[in-house]
């Protein structure tokens, strides 16, 4: 080999040391770029999925108290809706007293609210049970001063009127007032697993 040819070949491994050392070198730095890529993304996987199951745990959470709540409600609602039927079930009953037993629950009721120089309105229903000759004779046993004042569009019970002012002793009314007053108790008898 002549000097030419020698110092080509020199250049060209010279050359070829050069490209190898920056291919080793570019190789390096793609690797730890790649190294870093995958620990920046494993890093994010586990920030994210730990988010994410915070998040889902979280989700999870709310939906579950919203089915409690939603629960609730439904049980609330029917035992509202056994309560109504309980006390449907009741002015069934009172409307549904043999003549007897009506009038008897008629004249004790006007033994407790009846006073002097009310009016007695009956319902249309019970006509036959209730008229003057009722009101009469019930002012001369009990000594109160009542007159007959006619029926009224109502079920059961009575109203007592004076001066402008009603009692309403009617079966519905005596019922919504009961249910106001006792509900807790009412709803303590049909579920005794809570009051």
């Amino acid at each position: 080999m002549n000097g030419k040819d020698a110092i080509i070949a020199k250049i060209i491994d010279d050359a070829e040391k050069a490209a190898a050392d920056v291919i080793a070198e570019a190789e390096a730095k793609a690797k730890a770029i790649i190294g870093e890529a995958d620990n920046l993304a494993e890093e994010y996987r586990r920030e994210h999925l730990a988010g994410l199951d915070e998040e889902k745990k979280l989700i999870l959470e709310r939906r579950q108290a919203v089915a409690r709540l939603d629960v609730k409600k439904r049980y609330l609602e029917e035992k509202q809706n056994a309560v109504n039927k309980v006390m449907e079930q009741a002015e069934r009953k009172l409307n549904a007293l043999s003549d007897k037993e009506y009038v008897a629950l008629i004249t004790s009721m006007l033994d407790n609210y009846a006073e002097d120089g009310d009016g007695l309105i009956f319902s249309k229903s019970k006509e036959k049970l209730f008229d003057k000759t009722f009101v009469k004779k019930y002012a001369e046993s009990s000594g109160k001063k009542v007159t007959f004042n006619g029926y009224g569009d109502f079920k059961g019970g009575m109203i007592l009127t004076k001066n402008g002012i009603d009692k309403n002793l009617t079966f519905d009314t005596i019922l919504q007032d009961f249910r106001t007053e006792r509900q807790a108790e009412i709803a303590a008898r049909l579920f005794d697993d809570e009051q």
